[in-house]
């Protein structure tokens, strides 16, 4: 039989935590469940709903794409530096508005 993949989202920590609940303490669980488990609630700094609203509002903005949106709700830059850090291997360059937008809306979750 072959397996294919039939669609994929990326998930913030917060949900990969949430999803990851269920295994917690499961004594079949290997050790790449539970080093994802401790490292899902050890870095998750939002909630399930606050990480969705983050990503929702950053996908209004213009140079916006959802893998992007997930992994600023993740790791919630603080700084313009961290902002270009993210965008480094993308084709285009945000302008200091652009930034300055991504950090004013980070900044109400952070």
């Amino acid at each position: 039989m072959i397996k294919r993949i039939l669609e994929e989202e990326p998930l913030t920590l917060a949900e990969i935590k949430d999803l990851l609940q269920k295994f917690e303490g499961d004594e079949s669980a290997g050790y790449e469940l539970r080093r994802a488990i401790e490292h899902s609630k050890k870095f998750a700094k939002l909630s399930i709903e606050d990480s969705k609203k983050l990503v929702e509002e950053l996908m209004q903005l213009e140079k916006m794409r959802k893998d992007i949106a997930v992994k600023i709700a993740d790791i919630l830059p603080l700084s313009p530096t961290e902002i270009r850090a993210i965008y480094a291997k993308e084709r285009y360059n945000l302008n200091e508005e652009d930034i300055k937008r991504i950090l004013e809306i980070v900044s109400k979750y952070a």
